[in-house]
């Protein structure tokens, strides 16, 4: 009995020692490292592959390859590869190269190199390299370089280059370099110099620059059923008014 007592209380102190080395943040600070599940920091010239889930926060040099929907925040000059929808916040002048599906949300001067259908929403100063049909919301002063079926969506300053069959929607003041077969939509403020065979449909607002074989469509208001109802009530008012002066005079 005396030996059963003192079993039950060693199981207990195992259980919540292992629930507590599961809850707490694991620091690396050198030296490859393997993380699966939970969360952890890496500092100085650290390097973490990390799965399942985890959860990662890189700062200085650190160095994280992440996969398995993997979250990461980046740090300083924190370098991640994201694969498997990864989920990744990227501040100061982190690096991060993505694809396969991951989901990147970039402030600051950071440089996004993404491939394979990934998602980036960039602001502030950060510089997007896009390929292979990547999905991107620029704002601010964004600088993005987009190839082979990327869809852009520009915003306040951005300035994007687009080619070969990339599609972009540009408002505000958004500049846009567009070559090959690429698509502009422009509103707004926006300016747009297009080349080669690019089509480009743009709002009167819109300054466009057309080259070689591009092709430019200017968008044209469209009237409404009373405001034309409202046209033509004036013309025949205007009509009957002169036909009475006519008159009048004879």
């Amino acid at each position: 009995m005396k030996l059963k007592f003192l079993v039950i209380p060693a199981i207990l102190s195992l259980a919540a020692a292992a629930g507590y080395a599961k809850e707490r943040t694991g620091l690396y600070l050198y030296g490859d490292n393997d993380v699966h599940g939970g969360k952890a920091i890496v500092r100085e010239s650290g390097h973490v592959n990390a799965f399942d889930g985890a959860e990662i926060k890189g700062y200085n040099n650190a160095v994280v390859k992440a996969y398995d929907v993997c979250q990461v925040d980046a740090y300083d000059q924190t370098v991640v590869y994201a694969n498997a929808q990864v989920k990744v916040r990227a501040y100061d002048n982190s690096i991060i190269r993505a694809k396969d599906n991951s989901d990147i949300d970039a402030l600051g001067s950071t440089r996004v190199e993404c491939a394979g259908d990934t998602t980036v929403a960039a602001h502030g100063n950060t510089s997007v390299f896009a390929s292979d049909r990547c999905n991107i919301k620029a704002f601010d002063h964004t600088n993005i370089l987009a190839d082979k079926s990327c869809k852009i969506e520009a915003h306040g300053n951005a300035v994007v280059v687009a080619r070969n069959k990339c599609i972009v929607d540009a408002y505000d003041n958004a500049t846009i370099k567009a070559y090959d077969d690429a698509q502009v939509n422009a509103r707004d403020g926006v300016t747009v110099e297009a080349y080669d065979k690019t089509k480009v449909t743009a709002a009167k607002t819109v300054q466009v620059e057309a080259h070689d074989e591009a092709k430019v469509m200017r968008e044209k208001a469209v009237a409404t059923e009373s405001g034309a109802k409202s046209d033509h009530e004036k013309k025949e008012k205007k009509e009957k008014k002169e036909i009475k002066e006519e008159k009048a005079q004879k």
